[in-house]
């Protein structure tokens, strides 16, 4: 009887757990579509195009890795045959 008691509130608690997920998922998914609207909206503003936004964006998370207050050192090789920058983080 009591390891019946156990399986079933392990599955209850399985079942909880699932649905939990769904719902984070749901609300992530919400948010990201939310957050696209958005960004288009911001280009279309600005007038660029998807390839100067995407640049722009990428601008950002270069900028985010170097750190805001140089403690990391970046090197950028910019060139339009799309090189990955290189990032010396290492200090």
């Amino acid at each position: 009887m009591k390891n019946q008691r156990i399986e079933t509130a392990t599955q209850e608690q399985r079942i909880q757990t699932e649905e939990n997920r769904k719902l984070a998922e749901d609300k992530r998914k919400l948010a990201e579509e939310s957050r696209a609207v958005a960004d288009n909206a911001y280009r279309e503003a600005m007038k660029m195009t998807p390839e100067q936004f995407i640049q722009l964006e990428t601008i950002k998370m270069q900028r985010e890795v170097c750190g805001p207050e140089g403690k990391a050192t970046c090197t950028f090789f910019l060139s339009g045959a799309g090189v990955p920058p290189v990032y010396n983080v290492g200090k």
